[in-house]
């Protein structure tokens, strides 16, 4: 299974038996740019155009946008109802997806600490993809304490600034180096594009939390 980042919260996902897309962004609302792609899935946590931009995909995707219990081409999925944050009661939802043997979690855009029922009813997360440049989402520090909640093998940040986006509020989002430093970790920036197996999450030896910060590409 490989993860490519495609910038903002996107990213997108290649097992064998199909190809899954997490919260494709509009261009034009997130300032960075994002081409025509294919998938066989996309998971849509909110509906905002920097997380719901399906019409980027070609051809004709099964679309998930809300919580439930599906699964297409032998991945499974399931949405976990969740707020954006408390204030505006705006709805997100939590993806918890088993592909290749390997369960991801992506929060989409959460904005505030889970509940203890909240995060065991997610289960076991081998790799957690995580807003972390507060404002509208976790901040860093509420992040990494949401990591400790879930527990991953791995975690990969999103939603954080883009010094390249067009537009001021996602260049004034926190920096994923804050993050890092959240999570008592060094800075160690990985390729745009990563490879998995799912024996990479059976070792019984405990090597901690792995941050992976991915390129955009």
């Amino acid at each position: 299974m490989t993860i490519r980042y495609l910038g903002h919260s996107a990213f997108i996902v290649k097992g064998k038996s199909g190809i899954l897309l997490f919260d494709p962004f509009d261009p034009k609302h997130v300032g960075i740019p994002l081409k025509k792609m294919v998938a066989d899935i996309v998971l849509v946590s909110n509906d905002n155009p920097c997380h719901n931009n399906v019409s980027i995909v070609k051809g004709n995707p099964h679309v998930i946008k809300g919580p439930g219990e599906y699964e297409v081409k032998e991945i499974m999925v399931l949405g976990f109802t969740s707020l954006h944050d408390k204030e505006s009661m705006e709805k997100n939802t939590i993806y918890r997806v088993e592909i290749d043997g390997i369960n991801i979690c992506h929060l989409g855009c959460l904005g505030y600490k889970l509940s203890d029922s909240q995060a065991e009813e997610l289960g076991t997360v081998d790799i957690l993809m995580i807003p972390t440049g507060g404002k509208t989402s976790l901040d860093p520090r509420s992040a990494a304490e949401v990591v400790n909640q879930i527990s991953p093998s791995v975690v990969i940040p999103m939603h954080y600034q883009n010094v390249d986006s067009k537009f001021t509020e996602i260049q004034e989002l926190e920096p994923v180096e804050k993050f890092v430093e959240a999570m008592g970790a060094g800075l160690s920036e990985g390729e745009g594009t990563v490879k998995f197996n799912a024996s990479d999450f059976v070792s019984d030896t405990a090597e901690g939390i792995k941050v992976l910060v991915m390129k955009q590409s």
